[in-house]
């Protein structure tokens, strides 16, 4: 009875080796999932949540002054391929404001290849910014679109290179702007001095003088590290002079105003705040009311 029972457990054994050795003969004679080859644009860093990315375009066209961004595919392969690329865009016109290639080489023996996009400068007047939609076309002979990152959004902007040093003195054509955007006053002469910052800085503190044209000067920061988003900021602050209204004598006291982007002008070496004037009592320091608030003032040379 033993010996029996021995026997059938042996062969249970080896019955379950062998249906045990078929299973895994199975799946690894099953032929290997092949993945489909897909195409996707590769930014180094990565493209953001909602695909945008700014294409800053300068002057002189330079090495490097493209906009250039890679196209990846899935796979390598011993022969040459193709990407293709479409455009669209509601202002910005192929051959006016860029040109662009509609297909992209990977080179045999590759799986990367460059996409390299050029902005006219002379198409950008300042302040001008157009939004160009870059979508890898699925097209029949080219490599498909993967799911993810086959299109972006590229926003172009002029953008003139600069030495901060250079917004140094005079401001001999300064005006001031009503809220209707028509001049209010002027032109006098504001000036920027004493600036202090470190080479290759991306911010700078300067003295703004005679804003609002009644003499006296605030301390102001300028901060350039964003391209496309120059800023300039004034804490409240005493100016020194002082507005005699109604025959009684304020202190003047001057900030930029918070609803308001001041900037500067990279390409036209302009300064463009929004003040709040503020009389403050002489002796106290306490606000007695606004001059003007929210109030446009153009420093040009």
């Amino acid at each position: 009875m033993k010996s029996s029972i021995f026997k059938y457990t042996l062969g249970l054994i080896v019955l379950v080796n062998i249906i045990s050795c078929k299973k895994d003969n199975l799946v690894i004679d099953k032929d290997p999932l092949i993945l489909p080859e897909v195409a996707r644009f590769v930014a180094k860093p990565a493209i953001p949540s909602g695909g945008a990315l700014n294409y800053y375009i300068v002057e002189t066209p330079a090495p490097g002054s493209m906009f250039n961004i890679g196209v990846g595919v899935s796979t390598v392969s011993g022969v040459e391929r193709k990407v293709k690329i479409s455009y669209s865009s509601t202002t910005a016109i192929a051959g006016i404001h860029y040109t662009a290639p509609t297909e992209v080489i990977i080179p045999a023996g590759s799986s990367t290849g460059t996409l390299s996009i050029q902005g006219f400068f002379d198409a950008y007047p300042v302040g001008r910014k157009d939004v160009l939609k870059v979508k890898i076309v699925n097209v029949d002979g080219f490599v498909q679109p993967g799911v993810l990152q086959d299109s972006f959004n590229l926003s172009l902007q002029r953008y003139c290179e600069f030495d901060f040093a250079d917004f140094e003195g005079d401001y001999e054509n300064t005006l001031e702007y009503t809220a209707s955007g028509a001049v209010g006053y002027g032109p006098y002469t504001t000036s920027m001095t004493d600036i202090n910052y470190i080479a290759g800085a991306t911010d700078a503190i300067v003295r703004l003088n005679n804003l609002y044209d009644y003499g006296g000067s605030v301390l102001a920061k300028f901060d350039w590290l964003d391209k496309g988003n120059f800023k300039v900021s004034i804490a409240e602050q005493n100016t020194g002079a002082t507005v005699v209204s109604g025959g009684v004598e304020y202190a003047l006291w001057i900030r930029t105003n918070s609803s308001s982007v001041s900037t500067f002008s990279s390409c036209e070496n302009t300064i463009t705040v929004y003040i709040d004037a503020i009389a403050k009592d002489p002796d106290t320091d306490e606000a007695a009311g606004n001059f003007s608030t929210n109030y446009r003032i153009v420093m040009y040379r």
